[in-house]
């Protein structure tokens, strides 16, 4: 059996964490999640695993998603990152905080609609 892909999510409102996470856990994902960048790191290092997908808001306390993306970038070959934030796509580009091409996704948001942006992102079907 195939093992699961595992997703690390990081947002600071609790209520979408929690509706992204059981989202993915129900549809076979392992799933880690954090509050914030500072917080993600610490955990991934508890746990001592690596991670396929990182969706991160693109600004929270501490650390954003873009930070953290970074800092993982290093120690996790070819991971994939989804950004998710309240701005605009159109915004968050003018704010500096996403480059043109980043995968991103407007929150509030459909969880199907979601969970086949993470499904494309990681390459096709599950």
């Amino acid at each position: 059996m195939a093992t699961a892909e595992r997703v690390l999510v990081v947002d600071d409102e609790e209520s979408v964490r929690s509706m992204i996470v059981d989202a993915l856990e129900m549809n076979g994902y392992k799933v880690f999640e954090a509050s914030n960048g500072e917080h993600a790191l610490a955990v991934l290092k508890e746990k001592g695993t690596t991670i396929d997908l990182l969706v991160a808001d693109l600004l929270m306390p501490k650390m954003g998603g873009r930070e953290l993306a970074s800092h993982l970038s290093a120690t996790h070959k070819g991971l994939k990152v989804l950004y998710i934030s309240g701005y605009t796509e159109a915004a968050a580009q003018n704010l500096k905080i996403l480059d043109p091409g980043q995968p991103f996704f407007q929150k509030p948001f459909a969880i199907q609609a979601f969970l086949s942006k993470v499904r494309d992102i990681l390459g096709g079907k599950k």
